[in-house]
């Protein structure tokens, strides 16, 4: 069973759903005691909680990457203005 586990880890990983699904399936319907299927339960949580968990950090270190893109663009930003606020007070005294 704990190869069926890993199976259905490589096919989520994958993009499998529907395979890794059908798979799920077979695999809670066998016949099995109380015992193996809270242990094939308690796997299946753990491979979904640790497929979840990776999508997570990949999530995250995306929007990491944006966010220090986003400070860049703001700081590039902020010192244009500034150059272009310097530009018209030098414009408007020469002006007058």
């Amino acid at each position: 069973m704990a190869n069926n586990i890993e199976e259905i880890e490589k096919l989520l990983k994958e993009g499998k759903k529907d395979e890794a699904k059908k798979l799920i399936t077979d695999l809670v319907s066998q016949d099995m005691s109380d015992k193996e299927r809270g242990s094939v339960y308690t796997d299946l949580a753990l491979a979904y909680m640790e497929i979840s968990n990776e999508i997570n950090r990949k999530y995250l270190e995306e929007l990491r990457e944006i966010s220090a893109g986003l400070k860049e663009i703001d700081q590039i930003d902020t010192a244009n203005n500034s150059e272009f606020e310097k530009a018209q007070a030098r414009k408007n005294i020469l002006d007058s």
